[in-house]
């Protein structure tokens, strides 16, 4: 993989009463004996995600395939910190079967009342929540980082989460060895021969701004195809990724991808180029025309070195969705694109085309 790059964005400190509740964070299944829970809370939507108050556990009721019980010990879910429930501090039936079971958390707080559930084996994409079964003496564990999306409609904050299989548990400890999400897929002309170094890019679907925690899974990263058309990605967030494939003398194409998880790697993402016109990068390579700034969020400049009728803006899917009416010739055109969704974008005169994001 190469040309790399991550994007860390901080974002204020947000008060608001939490809608929904996160509290398992790691669990283990086997063998008997060594069945547990690992609690952090969270609380979301809200960039304060984390309980910054102690939490009483006493009385927390852990519901599991074999019944319901209790926390009989005067233990604490500290602030940023956690706790590992087993049944040394419960009183009632408890057990984490090995091929399929489900783990439920309820505790009723003087500030908010606290609830999660898990199911197992499944999807982390999932509703309710799936995570996978994790094999004995392993656990399986909870990756987070926060994001932002203004389309959300109870709160622009939140997380973005994932489960996977961890080999060395990690119980009262942070979760640090999440593998990363993963896509692969090949190149080919219309005649399906590969193509040997076709630039792939993986673009997180622009409006989230990740702050990632840790930093090593990529909102964006490029890579090029090898002789036989493969292109592979891995180390990247569970979300959605714009999957962008440019070769000289071919159109570009572009794939939104579905939401990933590490558990279910997407492997047969494929595309096949047409041949077609180049789209020119940089402003040296433009011969004649040269688009600013990009990304953009509202406004978009459009510089043409000879004057031109009009120019046509589409989306990924082909849409045509500004066609700008250059009546009076004019070299220099500047347009206000705030009405378009965040996205991918094209913008394409009869001979050429770049690839614009709105963001």
């Amino acid at each position: 993989m190469e040309k790399c790059f991550f994007i860390v964005i901080t974002v204020g400190m947000l008060n608001a009463n939490p809608i929904f509740t996160e509290i398992i964070h790691e669990f283990q299944v086997g063998p008997y004996d060594s069945e547990r829970i690992e609690f952090r809370y969270f609380a979301t939507p809200s960039v304060d995600t984390i309980y910054n108050n102690s939490i009483a556990l006493f009385n927390t009721l852990i519901v599991t395939p074999a019944g319901s019980s209790y926390v009989d010990t005067s233990m604490h879910l500290p602030p940023y910190g956690y706790s590992v429930i087993e049944r040394s501090v419960l009183s009632g039936p408890f057990w984490l079967p090995n091929d399929s079971g489900y783990i439920e958390v309820y505790k009723d707080t003087q500030w908010l009342p606290i609830w999660d559930s898990i199911f197992y084996p499944g999807h982390a994409n999932m509703y309710p929540v799936h995570a996978p079964i994790p094999p004995s003496y392993c656990s399986a564990a909870k990756f987070y980082c926060y994001a932002y999306d203004s389309t959300w409609p109870l709160s622009p904050y939140g997380l973005i989460t994932d489960w996977y299989v961890d080999s060395t548990p990690t119980f009262g400890e942070a979760n640090d060895d999440y593998p990363g999400c993963f896509v692969s897929g090949h190149v080919y002309d219309s005649n399906g021969f590969p193509l040997l170094g076709a630039r792939v890019t993986a673009t997180v679907l622009e409006g989230k701004a990740v702050i990632l925690s840790p930093p090593q899974y990529y909102k964006s990263c490029t890579t090029y195809t090898s002789d036989d058309g493969l292109y592979v990605f891995d180390s990247l967030l569970p979300w959605r990724y714009y999957v962008d494939v440019y070769a000289d003398g071919y159109l570009p194409d572009t794939h939104l991808a579905d939401y990933l998880c590490c558990t279910d790697p997407i492997m047969n993402l494929n595309f096949y180029l047409q041949t077609g016109i180049l789209e020119y990068q940089t402003e040296e390579m433009t011969h004649g025309l040269h688009v600013y700034t990009n990304p953009f969020s509202q406004d978009l400049n459009i510089v043409l070195s000879e004057s031109l009728p009009h120019v046509d803006i589409y989306d990924v899917t082909g849409k045509l969705c500004i066609r700008i009416d250059n009546r009076s010739f004019s070299n220099h055109i500047h347009i206000d694109c705030s009405f378009l969704p965040t996205g991918i974008y094209f913008v394409s005169t009869s001979e050429k085309k770049i690839k614009i994001i709105k963001f």
